[in-house]
């Protein structure tokens, strides 16, 4: 009776061709740094005004970043171990679960 084992070298070819053909998709990037000393993105959420909310683990802080102004706003979260992996939200709010706080917070985004 023989075993179903992956091919590996066939994992990582396939792999290797999503990744050219990801990489020929992007015509290019356009990066920004974070604000501060050491930061350290996590969250991603896009909001409906094209305004992009980022979890920064190194400020323990939501940030805010205009596209269009290239600015960031801070909103320092209030307890130092918040946790916070994961964004959402809907017209006018930003939510997050504070997962070592065991909190939900909500942020106005308008």
């Amino acid at each position: 009776m023989s075993r179903f084992r992956p091919n590996r070298s066939c994992s990582q070819e396939r792999r290797h061709l999503l990744f050219r053909v990801a990489g020929w998709l992007a015509k290019s990037w356009t990066r920004w740094h974070l604000p501060g000393d050491g930061p350290q993105p996590y969250a991603v959420y896009v909001d409906k005004n094209d305004a992009v909310w980022v979890r920064d683990w190194g400020r323990n802080a939501i940030l805010r970043f205009d596209p269009k102004t290239e600015k960031f706003e801070s909103f320092p979260l209030p307890d130092y171990y918040a946790s916070v992996r994961q964004l959402a939200g809907r017209r006018g709010e930003v939510w997050g679960a504070e997962s070592r706080a065991d909190k939900l917070f909500m942020l106005k985004s308008e």
